[in-house]
């Protein structure tokens, strides 16, 4: 599917995300060059806003006569397209091939091993 994001289409979503409610350019350029001091031009913002929307993770709409940029899929949903993408494609897909790579390496504790085992077993 190709939806990894980069740092700064990261950063937008995060603002919309935390923010609840649909924004503007005028006012994500404002933020995140005012607020956040990222110095953007227009094209950046735009070039990011763009990239967002063909990878399906932001939608857009015409309103007030102005562009409002809300999220296309929850914080959630986007952690779910990422860990499964990091599945596909370092693990064939497969959940147990990731944990015994974790397992291997010793970085599950005896305690993390339970934990998830009862969640299995919830499952």
């Amino acid at each position: 599917m190709g939806i990894k994001i980069s740092g700064a289409e990261l950063e937008i979503m995060e603002y919309l995300w935390e923010s609840g409610r649909p924004g503007s350019f005028a006012e994500l350029l404002e933020y995140f060059n005012e607020e956040q001091q990222k110095g953007w031009c227009k094209q950046t913002l735009n070039t990011n806003l763009l990239r967002l929307r063909k990878k399906g993770i932001l939608a857009s709409e015409k309103a007030e006569g102005r562009q409002l940029y809300t999220p296309a899929v929850t914080r959630k949903q986007y952690e779910r397209m990422c860990a499964e993408e990091l599945l596909e494609d370092f693990y064939d897909g497969k959940l147990q091939n990731l944990i015994a790579a974790l397992a291997g390496g010793d970085k599950i504790s005896k305690e993390e091993k339970e934990e998830l085992l009862d969640y299995i077993d919830m499952l």
